[in-house]
């Protein structure tokens, strides 16, 4: 799970990531980053599995301008 970690006054803008086999939990924190040393406060992903792949693609939509672009991967 990616939530957005961060202090009452909202000093750290991380992105915090955990994971549970189900879930509905129990979850364990692995880490808590600021994507490409960005503060994060909205977070959005996407996930691209095409049918027949083995592996998925997620991306975290991190900054969009007025043209819409700039996508990490």
């Amino acid at each position: 799970m990616w939530f957005h970690l961060d202090s009452c006054n909202y000093g750290y803008r991380y992105v915090g990531v955990t994971t549970s086999p189900t879930p509905n939990g129990k979850f364990t924190f692995l880490n808590a980053f600021q994507p490409d040393g960005i503060p994060s406060l909205d977070m959005n992903l996407y996930e691209e599995n095409k049918e027949n792949e083995i592996v998925s693609r997620v991306y975290l939509v991190k900054y969009c301008n007025n043209q819409y672009v700039g996508i990490s991967k």
